[in-house]
């Protein structure tokens, strides 16, 4: 016997829609599930890079502002190695400059931002800038400055050298807020004049398969490579020598864009601010003058922008303060995720 079997019923268009529209659903929840994951991972990735980029600044203005300062000089405290070591002097009045190495730094109301709920201040230093001589441990190289005098070529050590730290414009927000680049120099020093007797030597020796150039052309090596130099001369400047502010790198004077070596000096981009305060004791001026400025009307007590006309150097006219620690806030903004990022340190001087 025979059972006819039962008709098949197939697929409706309705049905096939639907499962169609459920199939497109799925596809499109897949891919922004993916774009999601994408996008967080790319901020992530941002913000990453934007603390190391902080924390380079961190180290190197840590390892730069805790070395000696200054050649040894036997009638002050500590030989007088340390900028709290010079500038003991200027509250008893036996200050004299240091023989060997300087200190320079521009500290004062920049940009006022506001006040915050706690009625304090705020403000975004732009101007300040920091100017000093360090002096390595020396030994290792990585306890040492180096410079090429050659791009690619063999490099020059010492333990010795100039450090400048400043900020340059480069563009603003999307809000318009002015942006800057965060700069760090350095030329290579000799400590003394037989130190500089060896790296004239080591100058001359590198330069010398570069003959016949014209000795602008020398000099123009000399300056890509960040080598202090004596006016008219090829050869290395000593600690002695920056005691006069003329024989001076100037800040806000990056390496030129025409040069081999040309963003080797920027340390980080996109910068809103660069404070840089200063500590050390008491010290009364007059009715009202009073620096550090006591905590109510200065939240970063004991720390404060320099006095007068909000600079200090160790050889033009400091003011009577001593200078015994530093404290730096640096504020950083990430263009892809629009996230502003602020790092304080302080380092005893």
């Amino acid at each position: 016997m025979r059972y006819p079997h039962p008709p098949r019923r197939g697929v409706t268009l309705v049905e096939l829609m639907v499962a169609s529209a459920m199939c497109i659903m799925g596809m499109w929840l897949l891919t922004w599930l993916y774009q999601q994951g994408l996008e967080s991972f790319r901020q992530a990735r941002a913000q990453s890079e934007l603390m190391a980029g902080e924390r380079t600044v961190v180290t190197l203005l840590t390892r730069d502002l805790k070395q000696s300062m200054f050649r040894d000089e036997d009638n002050k405290p500590n030989r007088g190695r340390r900028l709290s070591d010079q500038t003991k002097g200027l509250l008893d009045g036996t200050f004299t400059p240091p023989r060997g190495g300087y200190f320079h730094a521009r500290s004062h109301p920049n940009q006022w931002e506001g006040q915050d709920p706690e009625g304090f201040d705020s403000w975004r230093c732009v101007d300040h800038y920091l100017a000093f001589t360090v002096i390595l441990p020396g030994g290792a190289n990585h306890q040492q400055f180096a410079a090429e005098l050659i791009p690619g070529g063999p490099q020059v050590f010492g333990t010795a050298a100039e450090v400048l730290y400043f900020l340059m414009p480069s563009g603003q927000t999307p809000g318009g807020t002015p942006l800057y680049k965060l700069y760090r120099q350095q030329r290579l020093l000799a400590i003394s004049s037989d130190d500089a007797t060896f790296f004239n030597k080591r100058i001359s020796g590198l330069l010398q398969p570069l003959e016949p150039l014209p000795r602008t052309e020398v000099q123009n090596l000399l300056n890509q490579a960040l080598v202090m130099k004596l006016p008219n001369k090829t050869e290395i400047a000593t600690l002695g020598d920056l005691t006069n502010p003329a024989l001076r790198r100037p800040p806000y004077d990056p390496i030129d864009p025409g040069s081999p070596r040309y963003g080797e000096d920027l340390l980080m981009s996109n910068v809103l601010s660069f404070e840089v305060k200063f500590t050390g004791p008491r010290r009364v001026f007059g009715p009202g003058q009073e620096w550090p400025t006591p905590f109510g009307a200065n939240p970063d007590y004991p720390y404060d922008f320099l006095p007068g006309t909000g600079e200090f150097d160790t050889h033009v006219n400091p003011p009577p303060i001593r200078i015994t620690g530093v404290q730096i806030r640096l504020r950083a903004y990430e263009p892809q995720t629009r996230v502003t990022r602020q790092t304080t340190i302080v380092i005893d001087l």
